[in-house]
């Protein structure tokens, strides 16, 4: 089922990004550009259910922060946050 969606979804971008340069639309040219959000919101569900499944239920969230943290010495995200600006 996971692989039928994601061939699915492929096959969707793949015309999506032939038809707007072939018909040199605007709406076409639009979707293709935004097209990209939507699959990565379904990539991530996917990932979650592949996890899921790997895994069998058994959570290693806590064993990641512990990583995180040994890397680190903090959490990477809220270390992060501290810089307004990337560069």
């Amino acid at each position: 089922m996971i692989v039928l969606g994601s061939f699915a979804a492929a096959v969707v971008a793949c015309t999506l990004a032939y038809a707007a340069r072939a018909a040199d639309s605007r709406v076409l040219q639009c979707l293709h550009y935004w097209g990209a959000f939507p699959l990565v919101v379904f990539t991530y569900k996917q990932v979650y259910f592949m996890i899921r499944s790997i895994y069998q239920g058994r959570d290693r969230d806590q064993l990641l922060i512990a990583v995180d943290r040994a890397l680190f010495g903090a959490n990477p995200t809220e270390w992060l946050a501290g810089f307004p600006i990337p560069i």
